[in-house]
């Protein structure tokens, strides 16, 4: 589990933000700070928890704000494991260090095998693989790009 996360301010400039209801702004930010999420922004993540943390929200508004984050393209959803995986993740929580990456692995370990895991390295490529990524990060791309490459290794 994440103790932190970060947003970085031109979150707030973006024009997809701008664009979503304020209900459903409040849901991608919990998304990033949640006390389930983690360091990876790929987690388990049944509706009824978001339900019970915020308790004005029925199940019903819970699927409507999750459709529209989806629609916006600023997070997906496995209705089957329940997991939420958020691909601007990285953008603005990226592996600093190799014991970040470290415990980054333990905890994508405990996911639940989800369709959203092909999603989740390319989400993670896509930051890794830009000029000015840091080296924690490149290598934390390098060690999944084996798993990937060679699912028998342990990736779902």
């Amino acid at each position: 589990m994440a103790e932190y996360s970060k947003l970085y301010k031109k979150f707030w400039r973006n024009k997809v933000i701008k664009g979503l209801s304020d209900s459903a702004t409040t849901l991608l930010i919990y998304l990033f700070g949640n006390e389930h999420s983690n360091l990876i922004g790929y987690y388990y993540l049944p509706y009824l928890y978001v339900s019970a943390d915020r308790r004005q929200w029925s199940q019903s508004t819970v699927t409507n704000l999750f459709a529209e984050l989806i629609k916006a393209g600023l997070v997906a959803y496995d209705h089957e494991s329940e997991v939420v995986l958020i691909p601007s993740w990285f953008e603005h929580n990226p592996i600093a260090s190799d014991n970040h990456s470290k415990r980054a692995l333990s905890e994508l370990e405990e996911v639940p095998a989800s369709c959203l895991c092909t999603s989740f390295y390319e989400a993670l490529k896509n930051v890794a693989e830009h000029p000015e990524a840091k080296e924690a990060m490149k290598r934390f791309l390098n060690t999944l790009r084996t798993a990937f490459e060679h699912p028998s290794n342990g990736l779902r």
